[in-house]
């Protein structure tokens, strides 16, 4: 049995992933702000029906790719998200939900002043909690653990250039974060390389489900 998610998002997706289109956005914001509340409800609107169909087709999730963060800091501040992107967010979710599918978010970047309202707008879960960016992973769980799933944040630098010790650890180190309690599921905080170690990566695999199975009393087998 497998969990299908499909990729649809109108929020802030279409424009981070054009950067031209971004350009003019960051600026919008200010000066033409009708224009940019004309794009996001354009992009939503065919992310929501794209998502739709998606989930009538069999999909159990939502992702939505937002990357609202970029390196260390969101692209824009909070104010502007909840002006701007939240609206759109909400929206999303509220679709997904209603038709009984996970809205999953997932962003790069660190995104830590956002996640109050990124959360408020009703995502199931959050994958990534991007560790290259400085997200911590323990104090997301800590804030958040109760009210979504988290999906993360194994460190791909790792992945690509470690030995099997450091991967271990660094799967070790997510279990402890972020699987307490239920909600979480491990996986890289971001792409993993074309050119990353597969070796590393099945052996992260293995060694998560040996170490990582919750238990049927909800503890972590392995894990202590």
């Amino acid at each position: 049995e497998f969990f299908i998610s499909f990729d649809a998002d109108g929020s802030w997706g279409p424009i981070v992933s054009r950067p031209s289109l971004l350009r003019h956005v960051l600026v919008w914001m200010r000066r033409r702000p009708d224009a940019v509340e004309a794009i996001i409800d354009y992009y939503t609107r065919l992310a929501i029906e794209y998502g739709k169909a998606a989930i009538d087709e069999g999909a159990d999730a939502i992702q939505m790719c937002v990357d609202y963060g970029c390196g260390t800091r969101p692209w824009i501040s909070p104010s502007m998200f909840r002006r701007f992107v939240k609206p759109a967010l909400k929206k999303q979710c509220d679709v997904f939900k209603k038709k009984e599918a996970f809205a999953v978010l997932h962003s790069d970047g660190n995104i830590e002043s956002l996640l109050p309202d990124i959360v408020d707008a009703g995502i199931s879960a959050y994958q990534g909690i991007d560790v290259m960016a400085g997200m911590s992973l323990k104090k997301v769980k800590e804030m958040y653990g109760d009210k979504i799933c988290l999906v993360g944040n194994v460190d791909p630098r790792v992945i690509e250039f470690g030995s099997k010790s450091d991967v271990a650890r660094e799967v070790d180190r997510c279990l402890k974060e972020g699987a307490r309690g239920g909600g979480f599921v491990l996986s890289t905080s971001a792409n993993i390389s074309i050119c990353t170690n597969a070796e590393n990566f099945l052996f992260m695999i293995k060694y998560a489900k040996r170490r990582g199975v919750y238990g049927p009393k909800g503890g972590i087998a392995g894990l202590k």
